[in-house]
């Protein structure tokens, strides 16, 4: 699949992963860099701080100002520029396209009490679609708009909408 738009996909041991797959008008290095820079994971990401290597300690914070514990932490599970950055269930796979770069993106949905699995899918794949609409703009523009409304995917009819509905 590709195009802007997630879905969703079964996996092992009753996973299920939000994926993303992007062609990117950029080259696979400079797509890496966007990534894996802290100065550039400032422009666009959800507050990333990692160290940029395989073992290296990753911290994430959804929210524009990190306040207390990350909500996701722990080892960089795969780093090998400038095609695979794994950070726990977090994925980005790239590969040169005679277009530019090809983004393939997947996290793992981890479900809670409070929420249903549709409202957990529908939030986590609004929330990486809006981040991966951010990278594509930090690829063109020295800012990016921070404050970029995320998509709404409750009325969307995606691949994978029956794993949680």
């Amino acid at each position: 699949m590709t195009g802007r738009e997630g879905w969703l996909q079964a996996g092992p041991n009753g996973t299920i992963s939000v994926n993303f797959e992007r062609i990117l008008h950029t080259n696979i290095d400079n797509l890496w860099h966007l990534i894996t820079d802290p100065g550039e994971l400032d422009r666009w990401s959800p507050n990333f701080k990692f160290q940029a290597k395989l073992g290296g300690k990753y911290e994430l914070w959804f929210e524009e100002t990190p306040l207390g514990p990350p909500h996701i932490q722990g080892n960089i599970e795969a780093f090998q520029a400038p095609k695979l950055l794994q950070l726990g269930s977090i994925i980005f796979r790239l590969k040169a396209t005679d277009a530019g770069c090809q983004l393939a993106f997947s996290d793992t949905l981890v479900f809670r009490p409070s929420m249903s699995k549709l409202e957990v899918a529908l939030a986590v794949l609004a929330g990486w679609h809006r981040y991966l609409d951010l990278l594509e703009q930090a690829l063109t523009e020295e800012s990016v708009q921070r404050n970029m409304p995320e998509p709404d995917y409750s009325a969307r009819a995606f691949a994978g909408r029956h794993l949680v509905s």
